[in-house]
């Protein structure tokens, strides 16, 4: 109805086919919540993962002037960006080894530990997300310029150096105790 008179009397045969062709579907009370709008949980954990990331590159001694070391709340928002687009990518990460995250009931307590085959492939899949991620932001490989949005490390995972590797893998595990951070846990899905 594209020539939808609102001035026109809602007991009109048009309002009334309106009316009735508009259904809702899902379950709106699931998806039209405050944190669902806001993405608050996305932004704990996207913050948690930055949060990490500096407390691990300042023990290996990283120079705190480095624009990625900043606070969360002076963080460029491109780096934020990024931390949040990570955040994003743990569903897709967790779905690869048939798990998901759900929320930590009252009292309950479920550690998980990721396997060594698990953390191996989830680590080979963030650099792959970082490298779509970079690419897409006008980023190339080449020494390292971050003006000019150039990075030594937009390669795939087998050219990466055992340390940036490492970085990865690291990551990885951490997953189970970034998201309890924000109350969930992982568990398996059944086959």
């Amino acid at each position: 109805m594209d020539n939808f008179d609102r001035n026109r009397p809602t007991t009109s045969p048009e309002y009334a086919a309106w009316k009735t062709e508009v259904h809702s579907f899902g379950r709106m009370s699931r998806v039209c919540t405050l944190e669902k709008l806001l993405r608050n949980e996305r932004d704990a954990l996207a913050r948690a993962i930055h949060e990490n990331f500096v407390s691990a590159r300042a023990k290996e001694g990283r120079a705190i002037d480095d624009p990625s070391m900043r606070p969360w709340e002076t963080l460029a928002e491109t780096l934020k960006s990024s931390n949040r687009q990570q955040a994003d990518h743990i569903a897709v990460k967790l779905r690869a080894i048939s798990c998901r995250s759900v929320a930590i009931g009252t009292g309950e307590s479920h550690p998980f530990t990721l396997t060594d085959v698990e953390v191996d492939l989830l680590a080979r899949m963030e650099p792959a997300r970082w490298n779509a991620e970079r690419f897409l932001s006008g980023w190339t490989p080449g020494l390292k310029d971050v003006a000019k949005k150039v990075n030594p490390y937009l390669v795939p995972w087998e050219d990466l150096p055992d340390n940036i590797r490492e970085y990865d893998r690291e990551a990885v595990r951490q997953i189970p105790h970034l998201l309890s951070l924000i109350g969930c846990r992982i568990e398996r899905v059944p086959k």
